[in-house]
């Protein structure tokens, strides 16, 4: 059994594969981690492999492990999770990244923002915070809306006042979660328009939450979520492990 370690910013993921199959997957917050306990957590393994914004900290916990980058995992992981995958979208709690691989699995190209949150799975969360409702019901409210009212700031902190003054003007609630989600929409464009233009397989937490796929797709950049995406750097860590 192999094991790979994905530690983001707001959970630790697992993925146990037994050769090529997931044998298991699992999560635990990131939030207060005892790293040194972690092994006591996690599933016995022969091996081990790690990524994530964590992944030099887990050195130290796991010191035979392979440390893998956040782009080589997740495109190793979206590969195995959807086997034609060429162009992968994630979208997590701390970041966005966008990559572009050959047939192969060879990485051709990537974007990375972790510069501003407004481009990741928190500044939903936080947009649902001050709308209050959950990213889930903004969607479901997005969807039902016939018109968007904008959120331009390309800052999350102005974007989050730009919000509050629509909702103290009586804008209707659908309206800005729609246009919260078109300017999300239009910052993901944004970061994929360096790279060939088609399908994404969306991976990361928020291609767990039912629509977001549709909610985010554009004309040059659909959003296909894959089973277990939000895993897809555990595996690919794990396929690491491997040798592949």
């Amino acid at each position: 059994m192999i094991l790979g370690i994905d530690a983001g910013s707001r959970f630790i993921k697992w993925a146990l594969m037994d050769r090529h199959r997931v044998a298991d997957l699992g999560r635990i917050s990131s939030e207060g981690a005892d790293l040194t306990g972690l092994p006591k957590l996690l599933p016995r393994a022969s091996s081990a492999g790690v990524t994530g914004y964590g992944r030099h900290l887990l050195r130290e916990v796991f010191p035979a492990c392979r440390v893998l980058s956040e782009i080589s995992a997740h495109a190793l992981g979206a590969r195995h999770l959807k086997g034609d995958t060429t162009l992968v979208l994630d979208v997590g709690g701390q970041d966005s990244k966008a990559i572009e691989m050959d047939r192969s699995g060879r990485v051709l190209d990537f974007r990375v923002n972790d510069r501003c949150a407004a481009g990741t799975g928190r500044f939903l969360e936080n947009m649902g915070r001050v709308l209050g409702i959950g990213v889930q019901d903004m969607i479901q409210e997005a969807i039902r809306a016939q018109r968007s009212a904008p959120v331009s700031s390309m800052c999350a902190v102005f974007a989050e006042s730009e919000v509050i003054s629509l909702l103290s003007k009586g804008t209707p609630r659908g309206e800005v979660a729609r246009g919260i989600f078109e300017s999300l929409r239009g910052r993901l464009e944004a970061l994929a328009s360096c790279l060939s233009k088609g399908d994404f397989a969306f991976t990361g937490g928020l291609s767990e939450v039912s629509g977001a796929g549709e909610a985010l797709s554009s004309r040059s950049v659909r959003l296909i979520p894959l089973p277990n995406g939000a895993y897809a750097g555990a595996i690919g860590a794990a396929l690491a492990a491997m040798g592949n």
